[in-house]
């Protein structure tokens, strides 16, 4: 994965990349927010601020979801 922290504002867009190792496991990845009242994702992990918070990002295996990384993104108030 690229990125362990976000920060970004209300309205503003984010991507998440990440990949499965070893290369040559299924590179298939879900994308869940703990609060998308606050960012949401979807399921090419291309994210948005909705409103000041923050919010878990998991990323996990479609295969094997125990493996799993999480991405804490912060929302803050547009300027």
């Amino acid at each position: 994965m690229d990125k362990a922290t976000i920060t970004l504002k209300v309205g503003e867009t984010f991507t998440i990349n990440a990949s499965v190792l070893p290369a040559n496991a299924s590179q298939e990845v879900t994308y869940t927010s703990s609060n998308p009242p606050k960012a949401k994702i979807n399921s090419v992990g291309v994210g948005e601020g909705v409103a000041e918070g923050t919010a878990n990002i998991t990323v996990a295996s479609k295969e094997k979801p125990s493996i799993n990384k999480v991405v804490q993104v912060t929302v803050e108030a547009a300027d």
